[in-house]
Order: structure tokens, then sequence, then C-alpha cells
């Protein structure tokens, strides 16, 4: 896990003209997702990850040796999960391609290992091993994450895609960015804060959020007190949300938890930057 890293983005519409919608395929590595991006003729995965809140794009030193950037005389500093501080190099890449999409003057950052190490368990994949597209760049899109069919899909209008009005949704979950896409909820009448996170495997709640719903004993190689609660209520902005579950952890962030892997396989998200919405279907039409 990770996180905060960078920061100022040019996004030039001289993507195809006319089109408002590019679709990426995702690929799955223990439920974490990634997509494609294409610079200067190299495509490879990178991390799709909106937990990573004020990150555009983090490259590893394997990628960034194929790729011409520019270098700035700065770093950028964050503390990971557990606390420890991490402070890497700040580039320029002068262009780079999402789909359809044609990007400009992305600043990032160079990430030496996955938001400074990986997780005791955590076996990584091509993509974690290249970097990470992060919040700093989905926010200037409006966001189809859709699990099921292994696809996301960036509107530059922040609107619905056609193919997508005919599901049922419910509407109008707002949230704010304090730290990232954050929302009040309340599941089993305690009051949480939760960051919508495509980067969490699974969702989880501190324990500190003395949620009163049953403990449940969950397998684990490498935890041994593993514990998690399913949800008998789930809400937030006064409606009722699909049931998932959460892992409990001890994670040192300043919120109390993440929705995340465990809620975005069931559900198809859409989440509108400009208005500050997530609409949430559960793959039905």
């Amino acid at each position: 896990m990770r996180k905060t890293l960078i920061v100022a983005l040019l996004i030039f519409p001289g993507m195809v003209f006319g089109i408002n919608f590019t679709t990426l395929p995702l690929t799955f590595s223990q439920e974490l997702p990634s997509m494609p991006i294409t610079i200067q003729g190299h495509t490879f995965n990178l991390l799709f990850d909106t937990g990573a809140s004020s990150t555009t794009i983090a490259l590893s030193p394997r990628i960034l040796k194929k790729i011409r950037v520019h270098y700035l005389n700065s770093k950028k500093c964050f503390r990971d999960v557990v606390g420890a501080k991490h402070c890497h190099q700040r580039f320029v890449i002068p262009s780079l391609r999402l789909g359809h999409f044609t990007l400009h003057n992305v600043i990032g950052t160079r990430m030496p290992k996955l938001w400074g190490g990986f997780s005791k368990g955590f076996i990584p994949s091509a993509a974690t091993k290249n970097g990470v597209i992060g919040l700093g760049l989905l926010k200037h899109f409006g966001l189809i994450i859709d699990y099921a069919h292994k696809r996301v899909v960036l509107s530059r209008k922040h609107t619905l895609p056609n193919n997508y009005y005919n599901y049922t949704w419910t509407r109008h979950i707002v949230f704010n960015m304090t730290y990232g896409i954050n929302t009040t909820a309340y599941i089993d009448k305690a009051k949480l804060t939760l960051i919508w996170d495509t980067g969490a495997q699974p969702s989880s709640i501190k324990y500190s959020a003395k949620i009163k719903s049953k403990k449940r004993v969950c397998k684990s190689t490498y935890e041994k007190k593993c514990r998690y609660i399913k949800t008998n209520d789930f809400i937030i902005n006064k409606q009722k949300l699909p049931n998932t579950w959460f892992h409990l952890t001890n994670y040192k962030i300043p919120f109390d938890g993440l929705i995340g892997s465990s809620f975005f396989k069931k559900n198809i998200i859409f989440i509108d930057f400009k208005n500050h919405e997530i609409w949430i279907s559960n793959n039905k039409k």
C-alpha cells in the first residue's frame, strides 16, 4: 500500500476530435487491477489505483530506462500505511496515451518499489513492478470501473456512456477529495470515513473503528489473527448500498477504512468527478 505522491497535469484535448470516451482493458493479479498506457511507443500495464490520492503516474526504474523524461530538481515525500516516510524523484513526461486520449506534460515520480515495499504475503505482478496510475491523473475524467467486464471507461465530459444507461443505478453518493475519493458511511450504525480505493485488496476497516458487527475468522497464510466483518446495513447519504465485507486491520491511516476489491468486483461504479458523485450498479440491466 501507499500513498500520496504528485501533482500537476496538463491535459490537451489534443485527443481525437469529437471522441468523449475511451475504453481500456483491466488485467487482474491478486484482485488488483492494471491498465495499459503507451509512452513513446512503449506499451505497458500499470496498477490502476484510485486510492493513490495525489499521484498522477509513478514509474519504476526499469520503465524509466526505456523512455525519455525530464527530471526535476525536487522530490515528493509521503508516508505509507505503517508510517514509514519515503521521498521520490519527480519528472515530466512530454506525452502519453491512454486509449484514444493523449496527455501532455504529465508530472510523475520515480518509484523504486510499490509504495515503499510490498506487504507481507504479496506476490508482485508485472504491473506492480512497472508503476501506478493514480487519482491525480484519473480525476480529470469521468470513470466507469467495471470489473465484471474487465474494463475501465474514461469520459472527457464526465458523462455516462450510452451502453451503461440501461443499468439500474443507485445515484447521488456524494464524495469529497479530503483523502482521495472520500465518503461518510454508516456500517451497522457506526459512522465511518471510507476511501474508494481500487488499490485496496480487499476492502478493509481499522479495528479502532469499533463496529459492533460480528468479527469472523478468515484464513490467511501470513496473518495469525485474521478477522473480517460482513455488513448488515451499509449506508451512504441515506442510501442503502449492497452489503459487503471488510478485512480488519491496524493500518496507520487518517480515516477508518478502504472500499476495495471485495466491493468493486460485485458492482459497477461510475465516478463523476465534475459533480463529486458516485453511481453504483449491481451489474444488472
